[in-house]
């Protein structure tokens, strides 16, 4: 595991010095609040002016999705590949060795994602 979090450290590092953050800001689409038809007791109807409310400003970085694809090119090329685990279901209860080891575990169909206490993550076999 130690080889794995150093190769994807050094390649977030690359990736962010070749796709560096660049924020904009951008505006949504306006919205336009109709206007309303006023009629008074003889029957004498008049309309008021609609307006517009301006859209909302959000801000996004334009390179998030190159970094990304750089990062994902960077680990590929140093032999890994993505996996997606379902999380563990509440209750699972794996039974956890205290020895920690670089070794991956085998995956399986049963193979998920167990969080530990202190956020550390481990995958487990949620039939075993």
């Amino acid at each position: 595991m130690a080889k794995m979090e150093n190769d994807l450290l050094d390649c977030k590092v690359a990736a962010l010095a070749d796709a560096p953050v660049s924020t904009q800001l951008r505006r949504g689409p306006p919205r336009y609040v109709p206007g309303y038809r006023h009629c008074d007791g003889k029957g004498r109807c008049y309309r008021s002016g609609g307006y517009f409310y301006p859209g909302d400003v959000y801000s996004v970085d334009v390179n998030a999705g190159l970094r990304r694809d750089l990062l994902n090119r960077c680990m590929a090329a140093r032999g890994f590949s993505p996996v997606e685990l379902p999380r563990c279901r509440t209750g699972t209860a794996p039974a956890l060795s205290t020895d920690l080891t670089d070794a991956m575990p085998p995956l399986s169909p049963n193979s998920c994602l167990f969080e530990g206490e202190g956020g550390q993550n481990r995958i487990i076999d949620a039939a075993g």
